[in-house]
């Protein structure tokens, strides 16, 4: 659980969780985190929970799926950026549904100068009745190859 809680860049801003955000989180890994390692192998949690301080400081946006509630209290979702170590971001990307994961967004991040991405988005949001498949190079606009 302390791999979807914690932050390497910000670790003073992280804090207990609530036990409703602890019931999502663990959700969320028994659902797709695990299912994810037991066909791909080990997969390392770039980002998961961010309280809404740590949301501020990595430049989160204020509604972002990786608050896990909205500032009214509404349920958003649960996010995670994931680093697979033994199968490559395009591997998952491009396998994610035949694993009939509870996902809503899968984004592939990539640099413009770099072919191979590094990490995905995977989320859980409540806004979406189906899968949206995107792509972010650098700063540009998200591309939806998919859309829900």
């Amino acid at each position: 659980m302390w791999e979807l809680i914690r932050s390497t860049s910000y670790p003073h801003l992280v804090e207990a969780p609530s036990s409703e955000v602890i019931c999502a989180l663990e959700e969320f890994a028994n659902k797709v985190l695990q299912p994810l390692r037991d066909a791909y192998g080990i997969i390392v949690i770039n980002s998961g929970y961010r309280n809404p301080k740590l949301n501020k400081a990595v430049g989160g946006v204020a509604a972002s799926v990786h608050t896990i509630f909205n500032t009214d209290g509404s349920f958003l979702g649960v996010a995670a950026d994931i680093a697979p170590q033994e199968a490559t971001v395009e591997q998952i990307f491009n396998e994610i549904e035949k694993h009939n994961l509870p996902l809503k967004t899968i984004i592939l991040y990539r640099k413009p100068e770099v072919t191979r991405s590094k990490f995905l988005h995977l989320d859980t949001r409540t806004d979406r009745d189906k899968l949206a498949k995107m792509e972010k190079v650098g700063k540009a606009s998200y591309s939806y190859l998919s859309k829900a």
